[in-house]
């Protein structure tokens, strides 16, 4: 055989494991971990058509979508939602997801355990959002609302007048919160003496009064664990989650007269 089609030939099949990222820096520091702790594996913003790997390893929600639907090759989507995942149709091939949200589990552990029975508001823009409707199937004392016209603050007020809210799940749902209207949000939540509940570590420092998030470090690790277990044909658990840290803020608490059910975790 020539070396041309050797080379040719190479050029055509690409073994090992693809970490396929959008171009910002903070999914390239996460995708250079990655590649610390999987061998044969190389990082890309995009997926070649001619090239094939053995696993593809998508970091976060846009390089997930980034796929489609056609994609035959195992793959693992790290640092996606949740409610992403359990809202686009299955595939043929094989895809394992590591979350980084809680576990709907565990989220609805810590709402029980802090807050009982207490009402607890949550705006959605999709009435099938997989997390909604977990918390409520699972008991937990769910006051729900549409998001109005786009409108967070028209919900918020509906919420405040129709119910006896003790607490506020601000969920991950970006078309309900953004950057732009996040801090309102928690300013309204404190003025109107509501805990504020979030899964995002950034707002910890923001004004949250429980947070339940899950370390980055952890959902490194755990997508290094699955990659170098995988194999063809491997039965492996298609939903991944790591366990969340509980920080809740005893002063805030004070500040707005919230007694939490259990502050002792």
């Amino acid at each position: 055989m020539s070396a041309l089609l050797l080379l040719f030939l190479s050029a055509q099949s690409i073994a090992g494991t693809l970490i396929l990222i959008p171009e910002n820096t903070k999914a390239r520091q996460i995708a250079t971990e990655l590649t610390k702790g999987i061998p044969d594996s190389e990082i890309s913003t995009t997926l070649t058509k001619d090239a094939e790997y053995d696993l593809i390893i998508t970091v976060g929600n846009q390089a997930f979508l980034s796929l489609g639907q056609n994609l035959k090759t195992p793959h693992i989507a790290a640092f996606v939602s949740y409610n992403l995942i359990n809202s686009v149709e299955p595939t043929p091939y094989q895809r394992i997801a590591v979350y980084n949200n809680p576990s709907p589990i565990d989220l609805q552990a810590s709402l029980r355990k802090y807050f009982g029975e207490a009402e607890i508001g949550y705006i959605y823009s999709d009435p099938q959002e997989p997390y909604l409707n977990f918390l409520k199937s699972s008991g937990v004392n769910i006051a729900d609302i549409a998001l109005e016209n786009g409108d967070v603050f028209k919900s918020l007020r509906s919420l405040y007048s129709h119910s006896k809210l003790k607490a506020f799940y601000i969920s991950e749902n970006r078309n309900v919160f953004d950057r732009k209207n996040i801090l309102y949000v928690l300013e309204s939540l404190y003025r109107n003496r509501i805990a504020s509940i979030s899964s995002n570590i950034a707002l910890q420092s923001r004004g949250t009064l429980l947070s339940i998030v899950v370390e980055e470090s952890d959902i490194i690790q755990k997508t290094i664990s699955i990659a170098k277990n995988w194999k063809p044909n491997a039965t492996i658990e298609p939903h991944n989650f790591v366990k969340p840290r509980i920080i809740f803020d005893d002063k805030l608490a004070q500040s707005i007269d919230i007694v939490l059910e259990d502050s002792n975790d």
